[in-house]
Formats: C-alpha cells, structure tokens, sequence
C-alpha cells in the first residue's frame, strides 16, 4: 500500500502546473524537482539535474542567493517574486514560496514557483500606459497656457509645440501643415527633427496627395500607419510615400486641425526606426493636441474681433454666435459690466439684464467655485486669467472657457478687463463619450477574453478526456492482442497441425497483426492529438532508410504485381525523426501500391527544394486511377476512407491524419496533388537541419552527433 501512495505522490507531483523543487542549502542544487520546473524553463531532466539556483536566477547575485537561503532556513524569509532565465535566454517572471524541510538528517529548501510573466507584462504595459496618460495630461496642460497660444500666434505656437511634443514624447519628428487656399497644396508651418535638434519650414506636398487626403478627412478624424512599407495607403499615393521613404518614417500619425468647422491643415507624429502600434490613448491625444492649435487659429481670430470690438460690434457679436464665444469688458473702478449677447446665451440670462460679477459667480457651479474666484483674484494680482469650468443654465450643467486681459494702473491696480467666454460644452461632452466608449470597449475585450479562456480551458479538458480514453483503450486491447499473437506464433510451430488447422492459425496471426496496426495507429494518433508524442531528432541519410522502406513494401508490391522505382539524389541528409519518418514513407508507399491497378507503377523520388536549399521532398507516385478534386480536403482527416468499399483495402481511415501530424511536428509539411486516371502524388517536405524547436506540445530529444 505504501509503494502505491508513492507512486500516486509521485504521478500528482509530476502533473502539477507549478515548478516544486527540493534545493541543497550547502550547494545550491536541485535535489529533486517535478517535470514543470525543468520542462518550464527549457531544460531536460538530465539538464536540469546538473543545475543550480545560480544558473537559472536572473536578478541575484551569488553572494544574494546565500543571503537568501540563510534568511529561508531562518523562516525569516517565506516568499518573494524573481526572474528566472530559460535555457533559450529568455526571462520569465516568477513568484516563490518557501518551506524548510528535514532529508535525510539535514535541513532542505522546499520551493514552489508559479509563472507570473503575463500578469507582470500586463502590469507593466498598465504603468506604461499611465505614464503616457500623465504625460499627454501634463502636456495639453502646459501648452493651453501657453502665451503664443493665448495670443493666437500661430508660427511661434507651431514652433513651440512640434518641439515640445518629439522632446517629451522622443518622436523623431513633429510637424504642422497648412493647406493653401483651394486645397492644392500643404505647406509645412513647422516641423521639428529631433536628431538634428532643429525647426524646418516651407516643406510642400502637391495636389495629388491634397486631394487625396481632404477626401479621407471629410469622413474621419485621424489617420494612423503603424507600418509604412506595407501599409496601401502610402503605396497608392506615390508622393506621400516618397516623403516617407525620404525621412525614412516607419509609423505615422495624423490628425486634423478643424478651424471654423473646415479642414484647415494637419498635425502629424513621424516615427523612425521599427515600426511601432499607436495606441487609442495617443490617437485620443493627437486629436487633443489638434485641438489646441485649433484653439490657437480660435485666439487668432478672436483676439483679432476684440482689436476691432470698437469699429464693428455687430460683426463681432455675429462672429462670437458662429463661434459660441462671448467677451465682455469691465471697469473696475466702478465695477460696470458690459457684455455681447452671446454671453447672455450662455449663462441662460434674459438679454438687456443687469448683470454684475455676483451675477456670473451665481451661475457657477457649486463645486467649481471656489477655483474661479482664486483665479480671478490671482488675475487681479497680474497672473494670467485663463480656466475652463462648469455653470449652471436653468438647472443643466454648461462647459465655458474663459480668457481674459487686464489693464492696470500706474501704480499697479487693476482699473478694467476685457475677457471672452467660450461655451465648450460640445466639445467636453464628445471627450467625456469617447472615453466611455473606450472604457465600454476595454471591459467588453476583457470580458470576451474571459470567455474565450474559458472556452479553451473546457476544450483542452475534453480532448484531454478523449486522449487519454484512447490510450487507455489501446493499451488494454494491446495486452491481450499481444497474448494471442504469442500464442498463435506457438501454434505455428506446432508440426501436429494438419493443413486446416495450420490455415486457421494464419487465419488468428493475420487478423492478429492487423488489428495490432490499427490499434497502434490509434495510439499515434492520440498521442499526437495530446501533444504526447516523442521524437527523437537525428541527422537521417535516405540513401539507406528509403532502401529498408522499399524492402519492407516489396512482398505488398509483388503480390499486386506492381513495379517498384526510386530516384534519390546522392548523399541526402534530412533532420528528423528515423522511425516516424520511416513509419510515413512505408504508409504512403503502402497506398500506392494499393491503390494503384493491376501491373501498375510505383515510386519515390527525393531531392532539394529550389527554391529553398534546407529543405527536401520526397516524392511518392502512383498510378492509379487519381484522386476526385472535392475528396482531396478530406484526405488528411482521421477516419476518412475514399476506398471503404473495396475489400482489398485494409485499415479504418487513420494512416494519412497520423502521416501530417507526424510531419508537422517534424517541422515539416505533408501534400498531395492528383489527375483522375493518371495517378496521385503525395509529397513530404523536411529539413535538412534544425530549423526552430519541435512543437511546443511535443517531448523531443536531439540525438548526439
């Protein structure tokens, strides 16, 4: 009783997910580990076994891992998280927990590790993602406060913000461009290189191209190429792509700048070096930045409209409705207030009325209160005075922009103001809605991503139920079907049989070995399905392998009268495989001999790829009576037999799908081409040398050379 909880110990240890280790404190090494830790990091049991902490650990010293296991002997320490280092270099993410054990006399180390790779990648796109939301904040923040954009002077504005935006955001290249008059050109207003840490102007792009993109930005707000040597649209005009190639731009981002509700020009994010992925928040974030130079053309025109507020009034109240924008002018001495009436719109105000600052202050919202009035003192003291905030309209909540000037006294007071208000309301609503929309779209990802999980994990369970009916089933029919072999084989011996006798042994083999092969084919394909199956890698001459494969099917071709031919170039060398590669040839030879006619041919033919020097072929051609064109999909498919009525075909439809599995998992490929009446020809393709890793759900080992 005691040797089976061993082994069921022993079977539970092996088939956890989480690496468990028994470590020598004195040398550092794995006593003993299950097949998660060695097989989660690359290694062989043999491997892994000549191992230490050392070998494997990617942020500690020598001198810190005995500090260490000091403080784990002491239960000083019960647990942290690392990095481990894969035997293929890469690091992987781990969280430990300790115990101290007794063995054998002395005390061990008992660790058990967990992959944490994806929670900390996730973690860390999360801080990165943060960090460039701060930044964007940060950014839209100092640049509407900036002086060139309150005065609305565009060149300097340009200026100061192309180079804010590729130092802060280490683009390497930010520019402003403008559409001329008609829309027949774009002239850059600014761009700045960061390399080259300096301001260019003048730059065109002709009509061809304008075209082009007014057209795209008529329906859309942005642009973005994240790899410009694939991406159509730079190949389909031939101008913008000689730009790109030009500056050697690999990404772009662009985004419009609506002035007036017109395209007015475009800012543009240019990327060197790989291409990279823009990501929704930094989109958000361009059309941002868009709007803040659109904000600058608004202070343009609106400062212009306060420069001849006195020559026209009416036309500068008709310019603020268009805009949604107010002014109003006070005299603080003694604290007349005269206002356009598009303020009185935006308050919800009844025009004509006396209005005073407590007028305005009650119109605030409670909560933004107090953050007006501490900015309009400040602008009293000399500070600038520009704040977005909330009002209260007949109960619904307004956005409004405010700027305004101050004139002061000789001695320093304040003696009058002249400002503007903006209702921003439409604008603020849109923001606050996309990001909604992006936090409604991130929650439905991650849910669907739950679910998928959830559905894979419920698949892999199934099949894994399936195999291991399988297995289990061949097995048991295995072990008696053997039995009875060995028996038969005795009786075939037996010189007492008289020839009825003798023929109903023959009988008992014949039916013996061929279920053996289905019942062995099954297992194959169970354990190829589970990713069970083991290879043993090994460079194959085919001179000799295909010789002992033709010698094997020679009494199959003789029997149905069929001709046996190869053609092998000399001195071919695969890496695979011997046995399974074998077991595929033999099994596509068998087919061709039994599919074939009567005195038909049959052969094989390997040679190198032309158009790829590391690959092989091996031919196998019949010729039978072909193959139909709408049966050739159902070929590889396990249990599928195009011949199931012919008595002279044996086996249940197995032998092709084991084939393909067998070559895929020796990075191979397996195909077949066929012409009703003339033959089929099936190919393999296989390496003549390692090429990447065997499938990741496979167990392999490399032979020694």
């Amino acid at each position: 009783m005691t040797q089976e909880q061993d082994t069921l110990v022993e079977i539970m240890f092996n088939q956890t997910t989480d690496a468990i280790l028994l470590v020598d404190p004195l040398t550092q090494r794995f006593v003993h580990f299950n097949a998660a830790a060695h097989l989660g990091l690359g290694y062989s049991y043999d491997e892994f076994a000549q191992l230490s902490i050392a070998d494997i650990q990617a942020d500690h010293s020598p001198t810190e891992i005995t500090d260490s296991n000091a403080a784990i002997l002491s239960n000083a320490l019960t647990s942290f998280e690392t990095r481990h280092r894969r035997k293929d270099g890469v690091i992987r993410d781990v969280a430990i927990t300790f115990r101290t054990v007794n063995h054998e006399g002395r005390p061990f180390i008992s660790a058990v590790w967990h992959d944490i790779t994806e929670e900390k990648t996730q973690e860390r796109q999360e801080i990165a993602r943060t960090a460039r939301l701060q930044r964007h904040s940060q950014l839209i923040y100092d640049l509407s406060r900036s002086q060139a954009k309150i005065n609305g002077e565009l060149e300097c504005f340009a200026r100061e913000l192309t180079e804010r935006l590729s130092a802060v955001l280490a683009l390497a290249r930010v520019s402003i461009w403008e559409f001329t008059a008609g829309s027949n050109c774009l002239e850059c207003v600014d761009l700045y290189d960061l390399t080259q840490q300096q301001h260019e102007t003048g730059a065109t792009l002709e009509a061809t191209v304008c075209q082009q993109i007014t057209a795209y930005f008529s329906v859309h707000r942005y642009f973005d190429i994240n790899d410009v040597q694939n991406d159509p649209y730079t190949t389909d005009v031939v101008e913008l792509e000689s730009y790109l190639k030009t500056h050697s731009i690999t990404a772009l981002l662009v985004c419009s700048i609506i002035s007036g509700g017109k395209l007015w020009g475009l800012v543009a994010f240019e990327h060197v070096g790989i291409p990279r992925e823009w990501h929704a928040d930094e989109m958000l974030f361009s059309c941002q930045i868009a709007d803040q130079f659109s904000m600058t053309l608004l202070n343009k025109e609106r400062l212009k409209l306060l420069q001849a507020l006195r020559q026209n009034e009416v036309c500068l109240n008709r310019a603020q409705t268009v805009s949604q924008t107010g002014h109003w002018r006070i005299n603080l001495i003694n604290h007349q207030l005269t206002c356009s009436d598009e303020i009185y719109r935006i308050f919800g105000l009844p025009s004509g009325t006396l209005i005073t600052l407590e007028t305005f202050i009650a119109c605030f919202h409670p909560i933004d209160r107090p953050m007006v009035i501490d900015a309009w003192n400040r602008a009293l003291s000399g500070e600038p005075y520009q704040i977005a905030h909330r009002i209260l309209v007949n109960g619904v909540t307004r956005w409004v922009e405010e700027r305004a000037e101050f004139e002061f006294s000789p001695d320093g007071r304040p003696v009058a103001g002249l400002g503007i208000v903006q209702d921003i309301t439409e604008r603020v609503n849109t923001t606050q809605k996309l990001e909604a929309y992006r936090l409604h779209l991130e929650t439905l990802v991650a849910s669907r991503t739950a679910e998928l999980e959830e559905a894979k994990a419920a698949a892999e369970i199934a099949n894994h139920a399936k195999s291991e009916f399988l297995s289990q089933m061949s097995h048991e029919l295995r072990t008696p079907m053997n039995a009875i072999l060995g028996f038969a084989q005795l009786l075939e011996y037996d010189s007492r049989l008289d020839s009825l006798q003798r023929e109903s042994v023959n009988e008992i083999l014949r039916g013996g070995k061929k279920l053996l092969k289905l019942i062995n084919e099954i297992l194959d394909l169970s354990s190829l399905e589970s990713g069970n199956i083991e290879l043993y890698f090994e460079l194959i001459e085919l001179d000799s392998l295909i010789e002992e494969c033709f010698l094997i099917v020679t009494p199959l071709a003789q029997a149905r009268q069929i001709t046996l031919w190869h053609e092998v170039t000399s001195n071919l060398v695969i890496w695979a495989d011997q046995r399974r590669v074998k077991q595929i040839i033999v099994n596509l030879l068998s087919n061709a001999i039994l599919y074939n006619r009567m005195q038909g041919r049959a052969g094989l033919e390997a040679y190198v790829l032309p158009n790829d020097q590391w690959m092989v072929r091996l031919n196998v051609l019949d010729t039978g009576q072909g193959i139909q064109p709408g049966q050739i999909n159902e070929l590889f498919m396990p249990f599928v037999r195009l011949k199931e009525n012919d008595p002279r075909i044996e086996g249940i439809g197995i032998g092709l799908a084991v084939c393909r599995r067998l070559a895929e998992a020796m990075n191979g490929q397996i195909g077949v081409s066929s012409v009703l009446n003339e033959g089929s020809q099936f190919w393999i393709d296989l390496p003549m040398r390692p090429l990447t890793l065997p499938n990741s759900n496979t167990r392999s080992t490399q032979g020694i050379l």
